[in-house]
């Protein structure tokens, strides 16, 4: 297993109010979690690493006067050369 790692992390973010006045009320974004891995190869020449986002699959939304949807579950692979 020499040259192989593995990472995990996640975020929590609470309830937020997106809109709070007195002319259209009051709107939060509810709470979520998420969870994000990634494992990856560290070689001499050569780094392959392969992420995974939102392994839930939680459907959130972010924002700051308007309301965002975020992208479900999804992975992603990155190949990087060393000289």
């Amino acid at each position: 297993m020499q040259n192989f790692g593995f990472g995990i992390g996640g975020n929590y973010a609470g309830i937020y109010k997106v809109i709070d006045n007195s002319e259209t009320g009051v709107f939060d974004l509810p709470s979520y979690t998420l969870l994000n891995a990634t494992l990856y190869y560290n070689g001499q020449h050569v780094r392959v690493s392969l992420n995974g986002n939102n392994l839930l699959n939680k459907q959130y939304y972010i924002g700051y006067w308007s309301v965002n949807p975020q992208p479900p579950v999804n992975y992603s692979m990155t190949v990087a050369f060393k000289l």
